[in-house]
């Protein structure tokens, strides 16, 4: 039994996940401290854009927590087509980012954490390249592949709870 937790930041999910970041890796960076030590966490250093190490169809969960949203539209797109070719039938993936049409309802700071990442000189390495609603995060999904797409609740994995920001996703194949 394979999951993936794609972008999993310095919050890794537990053994069965295999942790995927190519930012954060043990011995590079401090786990979150809610999260153990690293020896207790399957991690593979690598690009959640290229999953060009795993078969068709040999994945069954997928978890990919504020991860989408860094990368561009395009290599979304490609993203959520290499997860679907990975999954196997009836996998799932899980998908939360931020809700880009929340973004506007907040002060200016959090409005620009929201769509760009962050204000500081961290923005360019972890910022925001891409933004989705839930209707259009669904669309791309749709157009991936998945047949069967609703709503999750906030906070599986490697998140902290604010629905009033974001919004989660599951997509079965």
């Amino acid at each position: 039994m394979l999951r993936l937790n794609l972008g999993s930041g310095n919050m890794p999910l537990p053994k069965p996940w295999k942790n995927i970041d190519k930012y954060y890796f043990p011995g590079e960076c401090e786990l979150h401290p809610d999260h153990g030590k690293p020896k207790d966490y399957d991690w593979e250093k690598g690009d959640f854009r290229d999953l060009s190490m795993f078969k068709d169809g040999s994945i069954e969960k997928v978890n990919m927590c504020h991860s989408l949203e860094h990368v561009s539209l395009e290599d979304a797109r490609k993203t959520l087509g290499e997860v679907y070719r990975v999954l196997k039938p009836k996998g799932q993936v899980e998908i939360e980012v931020p809700d880009l049409e929340m973004a506007f309802v907040f002060d200016f700071e959090t409005m620009t954490n929201l769509i760009f990442g962050g204000i500081d000189s961290n923005t360019y390495h972890l910022g925001h390249f891409c933004g989705f609603t839930p209707q259009t995060l669904m669309a791309e999904m749709a157009d991936a592949g998945f047949k069967i797409i609703d709503k999750a609740d906030v906070g599986f994995g490697t998140s902290k709870p604010e629905p009033d920001r974001n919004f989660r996703l599951r997509g079965t194949k």
